[in-house]
């Protein structure tokens, strides 16, 4: 995935280039990479186009893909990324939210971009969600303090990462992380089940990769 067809030689993308070092700790394997927009990955895996695709875990998917997997539940552990997102709020917000199911008064104002699914985690709490377009309409809004925190990167791993925005005062990462979420190399079926040890060894190499300098250049990249 990512903004053009093509894979490019310079920052081809956080995600690649941990497969690309995930691929120097193995022998007698090589990647091969097709940027399209991740629904057209998922297709080109079940037809076979593909062998493997990077997302996010979802229970119903078990019967088209394959996931590393333990004890009937997918394995954490082999994950390809881990990543953390915490509120980057002000100090009226690390104030509030501790105390916020406590407190007799409407909450405070959280930006958004559109499509976050962490926005649906947000429906039971006493806080006002303002959807933005982009994020950096989000700590737009922050700066001008037109609401209280936005939500960010804020961990790598089990490392916190967070690159402070240079033109915003005040504000920093509440933690530990509001939402957790971990991108997986999924296979197809029939590979899988063609090449099952190769699958199981490329998982097993996945363990103890450190990506926090990666993922570190690409959020300062981003900003």
């Amino acid at each position: 995935m990512g903004q053009t067809r093509e894979v490019p030689t310079h920052n081809p993308g956080a995600n690649i280039e941990v497969i690309q070092q995930l691929q120097s700790r193995l022998e007698n394997v090589r990647f091969a990479f097709i940027r399209r927009p991740w629904k057209r990955c998922l297709d080109m895996v079940e037809k076979g186009e593909a062998q493997a695709l990077i997302g996010s875990y979802r229970k119903q998917r078990l019967s088209r893909l394959r996931y590393p997997m333990i004890n009937d539940d997918v394995d954490t552990d082999r994950a390809l990324s881990k990543v953390g997102s915490c509120f980057i709020g002000n100090r009226e917000f690390h104030e509030f939210w501790p105390r916020r199911h406590y407190l007799q008064q409407q909450g405070v104002a959280i930006a958004l971009p559109h499509g976050y699914a962490i926005a649906q985690r947000l429906n039971d709490q006493p806080v006002f969600v303002h959807f933005v377009f982009s994020q950096q309409d989000a700590y737009r809004l922050l700066a001008n303090r037109r609401v209280h925190a936005v939500m960010d990167f804020c961990q790598v791993g089990n490392q916190n990462l967070y690159v402070e925005p240079a033109d915003i005062q005040g504000v920093s990462p509440l933690y530990p992380p509001f939402d957790v979420h971990y991108g997986y190399l999924i296979f197809a079926p029939k590979f899988y089940q063609a090449y099952p040890h190769r699958v199981e060894r490329i998982w097993d190499a996945l363990k103890g990769l450190d990506t926090t300098a990666i993922y570190r250049r690409y959020l300062q990249i981003r900003d």
